[in-house]
This record gives C-alpha cells, sequence and structure tokens, in this order.
C-alpha cells in the first residue's frame, strides 16, 4: 500500500505541469508558463496571487481558474475554494477531463459524492483510456454505496488497462475488486500485478488471501511463503496461520478451523484494500 500511495503522488506531482499544457494557449499577460514556473518551484502563494489576478483579468479564460483550482486544492489544501473554481474551468471549457478529474477530487476529499460523480463520470467519457479516472469513478461510486455501479466502473477500469499498463495500475484495480468482493476478478488482477513486479510483498499476501477464499489451500500457501520470503510480515504471520489451521483441521477431522480462518483472513484483505483505494485518491489530492 505504501508502494503505490508513493506511485501516485509522484504521478501527482507533475499533474498540474502537464494539464496545464492540454491544449491550452492562453493569450495576453498571462501565460502557462509563467504559472509553471511558480509550479515548478511549489511556491503556492505566489501562485496564488497569479492566479487571482488572472482570473480577474480574464474572467473568460478557464486556464486561470484551472491554475486558481489547482493551488486551493493541490498547493495550500483549501478544497472548498478549489471546487468552485473547477467548476468555473469547466464551465468555460467542458470538453476538459484533466479538469473535471480535479473537480472530482476536490469533490471527494469534501464528501461531494454526487459532483464528484458527475465529474469522474465526464472525465471517464472524455478520457476513456484513462484507467484511473475509472478506477476513482469507482471509489466515489462505493462511498454513495452504489455497489453495482462502482463494479461497472472497474469494469471499465479493466478495458482501459493494456499491455503498457504498470503493475501498480493492476494492484488499484485489485484493491477495486477485492473491495466489492469480486474475489475472482481482484484474484485475476492481483496477478497481472505479479506478472509485471513479481517482487511485491503486498500483492502476494492479498492473492494468498483470495486463493484461500476461493478454495485453493496450496496456492494460498505458496502465495504466503512467496510474500513472507519477500520481507512482508503480514504473508509471514498468514502462512503460519494457515499452518495451524490446516493441523488443527486434520487433527478434528473438520475443515471449521480453516474454513473460519479463510474468512477472517479474506475480510482482513478486504479492509487494507479498502484503505489502499482510499490512499490512492487522498495521494491523488496532494
Amino acid at each position: 500500500m505504501t508502494r503505490c500511495v508513493r506511485t501516485c503522488a509522484a504521478a501527482l506531482a507533475t499533474s498540474l505541469v502537464l494539464s496545464a499544457c492540454v491544449r491550452a494557449n492562453s493569450q495576453g499577460a498571462y501565460t502557462i508558463q509563467a504559472a509553471n514556473v511558480l509550479v515548478r518551484a511549489r511556491d503556492w502563494n505566489g501562485l496564488l496571487r497569479y492566479a487571482t489576478a488572472w482570473t480577474k483579468a480574464a474572467p473568460n479564460d478557464p486556464m486561470g481558474w484551472f491554475y486558481l483550482g489547482n493551488t486551493y486544492g493541490i498547493g495550500l489544501k483549501r478544497p472548498e475554494q478549489a471546487e468552485p473554481a473547477f467548476q468555473r474551468a469547466v464551465a468555460l471549457r467542458a470538453n476538459w477531463p484533466e479538469a473535471w478529474n480535479a473537480l472530482g477530487m476536490v469533490s471527494v476529499e469534501l464528501k461531494h459524492y454526487d459532483n464528484a460523480v458527475k465529474a469522474f463520470t465526464r472525465a471517464t467519457e472524455q478520457a476513456p483510456a484513462r484507467s484511473n479516472y475509472w478506477n476513482s469513478l469507482a471509489a466515489a461510486y462505493s462511498y454513495q454505496n452504489r455497489l453495482s455501479m462502482a463494479v461497472q466502473a472497474l469494469e471499465g477500469e479493466e478495458r482501459a488497462l493494456t499491455a503498457n499498463s504498470t503493475a501498480a495500475e493492476w494492484f488499484n484495480l485489485g484493491n477495486g475488486f477485492l473491495t466489492m468482493q469480486e474475489f475472482q476478478r481482484a484474484a485475476g488482477a492481483y496477478r497481472r500485478a505479479l506478472a509485471l513486479n513479481p517482487a511485491d510483498g503486498d500483492t502476494w499476501n492479498n492473492l494468498g488471501a483470495l486463493e484461500g477464499a476461493l478454495g485453493d489451500t496450496n496456492a494460498a500457501l505458496a502465495d504466503y511463503q512467496r510474500a513472507a520470503r519477500l520481507g512482508n510480515q503480514a504473508g509471514a504471520n498468514n502462512y503460519a496461520r494457515v499452518q495451524q489451521a490446516v493441523s488443527a483441521a486434520q487433527r478434528t477431522q473438520s475443515n471449521d478451523p480453516l474454513q473460519a480462518l479463510w474468512r477472517s483472513q479474506a475480510a482482513d484483505a478486504q479492509y487494507r484494500a479498502r484503505q489502499a483505494w482510499q490512499e490512492r485518491l487522498a495521494a491523488a489530492q496532494n
């Protein structure tokens, strides 16, 4: 989970600069080039002054509002002021998936989940190949307890992933499916992640819990053992517990101890997946 958060945070560190350059050619005294100098310097107070002056001098230029939203949302941690700035930006330029996604992020932070769903939906409609937009839409649906819609959004994310997708992207998808108790799909996503990065103990541990829940004790033990060898303490603990439960099942000639353990480990994996999912969104807001 920590690895995933670091990956997402690193990607977002440059998002303001990159997004601002998309089909943008602001004219006049205020330019994206000048604003990006302040972004790279992380001079958020300077950027606030610059973006505020920009929106006053050119109130119909969506780029000024986009920078103002990012300044409040990413730099100054004031989402309540970022949300209306992003709303103004997309009102002026409706076909702008990056801005819709940014609006969704601050709406999630404010727990304005209806706004978040609308914003992420527009982002996925305009950029269906961006898997992270689908993942965020699924999370927003889950916060509304609209679980069938969350699964549909995760299916959209799965379609968006390609041979060039990263292990972290497949891991995020696995966490989403696991949170929704879609165990087979989650296991498939984790296997894709491990094919790209077999040295990730968290993924092996989560896969082990799913293998057990799906009835394959030997596969679960192998996954947990792999996680333990990579230094994953949760995997080592789970491996030991499964061995103990197998011994207890053999002594009592009952599968009850093992079945109870699988339910417990699956629930624990689901909890950790939900936490990682929420951390991904939190990282994207930093």
